[in-house]
């Protein structure tokens, strides 16, 4: 039960410890949610139901896995920047982390082959 002049709990006392007032028992009110308090929805098994995945942070990952490069970098990276900017929330972080960690590394790769590549056909003539 709450105190009905200053909300503080009663915890069963006989008067409130935050501002003294007598508490009889037909004047305290149990908590009531405010109407614009967030409330999680739940699912009909009680459980909060996952946000879904950005599509751009599944992209990024599998571009990153199959092709490699910088376009699975940068669509890693415009998922992450979705992901953190959106109103509400959304999953697939780990994915876009994932992609951006591998297309940065396989685009270093791809550098240094390219220019070892080139260093070679270069230096041949």
């Amino acid at each position: 039960m709450f105190c009905a002049k200053c909300g503080a709990e009663l915890k069963g006392a006989a008067f409130c410890a935050a501002c003294g007032t007598e508490v009889n028992s037909s004047v305290a009110v149990p908590i009531q949610p405010t109407p614009n308090s967030y409330q999680v929805p739940t699912a009909p098994n009680g459980f909060a139901p996952k946000p879904p995945t950005n599509g751009l942070a599944i992209a990024g990952f599998v571009v990153s896995l199959v092709c490699g490069g910088p376009v699975g970098f940068v669509l890693s990276l415009v998922a992450l920047n979705q992901i953190s900017k959106s109103p509400t929330p959304q999953g697939g972080k780990g994915l876009a982390i994932a992609g951006a960690i591998i297309g940065g590394l396989s685009s270093i790769y791809l550098i240094f082959v390219v220019g070892a590549f080139f260093n070679g056909f270069t230096s041949g003539y």
